[in-house]
This record gives C-alpha cells, sequence and structure tokens, in this order.
C-alpha cells in the first residue's frame, strides 16, 4: 500500500491493498490445488509446473488490480512490482538457505531419497 500510494499516487486505502493481495493469494491457490492433486496422482512434473503457473496467475491477477484503481500512474506499477518481487525473493533466499537447506543437509541420506523422488 505504502509504495502505492508514494510511487504510483494511487488513491487506496487498507481495505483496497488487501483486496489486491486477495486477487494475487487467489492464482496462488489456484496452483497450489491442482499442484497437490497433481501429486496425489503421482504427475511430480505436472505438479510442479502447475504451481509455477499458479505463481505466474497469481502475479498476473495482482499487476491487474493494481493498474485497476483510480487516479495510479500506470507506469509506475512496473518499478512497485519490481520493487516488491525483489523484496520477496530477497527473504525467499534467507528463508530457503537458513531453515530447509540446513535441515534437509541434516538429514543425510534422506536428501537424496527426497531429491529422486522430486525428479
Amino acid at each position: 500500500m505504502g509504495l502505492m500510494k508514494a510511487m504510483a499516487e494511487a488513491d487506496i486505502n487498507w481495505f483496497q491493498s488487501c483486496q489486491i493481495a486477495g486477487m494475487r493469494s487467489l492464482g496462488l491457490s489456484l496452483g497450489w490445488i491442482l499442484g497437490i492433486l497433481g501429486l496425489f496422482l503421482g504427475m511430480y512434473q505436472f505438479a510442479i509446473l502447475i504451481i509455477v503457473v499458479g505463481g505466474v496467475l497469481g502475479m498476473i491477477y495482482m499487476i491487474v488490480a493494481m493498474m485497476s484503481y483510480q487516479n495510479t500512474k500506470k507506469d509506475m506499477i512496473a518499478y512497485v512490482v519490481l520493487i516488491t518481487i525483489l523484496v520477496a525473493t530477497f527473504i525467499s533466499y534467507f528463508v530457503l538457505k537458513e531453515f530447509v537447506l540446513s535441515s534437509l543437509i541434516n538429514n543425510g541420506g534422506s536428501t537424496t531419497n527426497f531429491l529422486n523422488n522430486i525428479l
């Protein structure tokens, strides 16, 4: 909400920013539901692919929702999205590095079994 108000000069309040987040989670949830279904059916490559497609779909929904508000500089939406993606990537990198990878390394032999089952 702060980036939208400061950079894009959008006329947006807290409730409307929650709607933007809801649009993103709508696309992500569609991908995760179909991805989990693919895991249950044993189609692992399909599951990974559809989760990625759900992420892209969620991003498209979010950008369209950001552009729909009144008095918004549409040129600045790209910069708002870029900053948002960079911050999310930075946070995700540290979460994956510290928690997930360290837990996989500590398990030793089960890591290779885990990776073989995914691929």
